[in-house]
This record gives C-alpha cells, structure tokens and sequence, in this order.
C-alpha cells in the first residue's frame, strides 16, 4: 500500500492547521484582560538610578460625580498644608 503525495501532503497541512488554530486561540486568550482593571506600568530605572518596580495604574472613574469628589479632595489637600505649616514668628 503506497501513499500518494496528494494524501499525504494534506494529512500534513491539517495537522498544520490544527496546531496554528490551537496556539492561535490560546494566545489571545490569555492576552486578552479586562480594560476596567487598569493599566500595566513596566518597571523602569529613574533618573538618579534607582529601580522603580512594575505595578497596576487603576484607571479612573468617568462619572461626573466621582469626578468632582476627585477635585474636592485636591482642593482639600492643596489648602490643608498651607493652614497647617507653622507660621514664622518674626523677632
């Protein structure tokens, strides 16, 4: 029983298929992630030389109203330092 290059040749190129098809699924599988979790930062080496680690940037809220509490609380802290600092007294 000989086979022909035909058959053969095609047996081949399914198996081929199947392959690519399985890593093809499996790699977007796993690269796929959910955009509400957050941005990925790389870790980088500053300026001065130090290694700052890799983490996870939440993202932020596009509702109105957690905007504005985002403002209020920049406000809040920006003025509470200049109330606090203790003042100069001149002699």
């Amino acid at each position: 029983m000989k086979k022909d290059k035909a058959g053969c040749f095609t047996f081949y190129f399914i198996i081929f298929m199947m392959v690519a098809v399985f890593f093809g699924v499996k790699g977007c599988s796993t690269s796929s992630s959910s955009s509400s979790s957050g941005t990925y930062i790389k870790p980088t080496i500053t300026r001065s030389g130090k290694f700052r680690k890799g983490h996870i940037r939440k993202s932020q809220s596009t509702d109105p109203n957690a905007i504005r509490n985002r403002m209020r609380s920049k406000q809040y802290y920006q003025k509470k330092g200049k109330f606090t600092r203790k003042k100069k007294s001149k002699e």
